[in-house]
């Protein structure tokens, strides 16, 4: 079974409008087809494309920063690397896995965002997950790789990111905005 590799938040209240804007800026990045894998929560789109997830957010920072203008529907472009279990065994599992690709001298956060999920709070979550990064770096602000987790019900997805490896289409417009000033 096909598993999404892109997550795309959205407006859920312009849910046709988002779709026609995320398959617009699919094709001008080189995405040609696409797929819409089903999805239990309002506002996020679920995707398996053919190009390299992480390759379509760096295109599509790229484009927002040259037009903030073409981007109203969408919020959030997340690649995942890899789903698992939302157990804390299988999540511990794959970011030790990812512990192992941050550097020792890297800054590296944990951003957990949960959906349809009520088992463990964030925070415990995060002090939970964060005990198998054993590297000294964390920032909060300006890290060099976010490990990136998407809980959606029993299962989440989780990406080990460099910045503008994930696209937040409000972060790219405020920082047009600020720079301009």
């Amino acid at each position: 079974m096909e598993e999404a590799n892109l997550l795309v938040t959205f407006d859920p209240e312009n849910r046709f409008e988002a779709r026609y804007e995320v398959e617009e800026m699919l094709k001008e990045v080189g995405e040609e087809d696409p797929n819409f894998l089903c999805s239990r929560v309002h506002g996020l789109f679920q995707l398996h494309v053919d190009m390299d997830p992480k390759e379509i957010a760096k295109k599509l920072d790229s484009l927002c920063r040259e037009d903030p203008s073409r981007f109203w529907y969408t919020y959030h472009w997340i690649p995942v690397e890899k789903w698992c279990s939302s157990t804390i065994e299988e999540m511990s599992r794959i970011v030790k896995e990812f512990a192992g690709r941050i550097q020792p001298e890297e800054r590296w956060r944990m951003r957990i965002d949960k959906r349809l999920y009520e088992k463990y709070h964030t925070q415990e979550l995060i002090e939970e997950l964060t005990k198998h990064v054993d590297r000294p770096k964390v920032d909060l602000e300006n890290p060099n790789k976010t490990i990136r987790i998407e809980i959606i019900g029993e299962r989440a997805g989780l990406s080990l990111l460099k910045p503008r490896e994930h696209f937040s289409v409000n972060d790219v417009k405020d920082e047009v905005l600020t720079t301009k000033k």
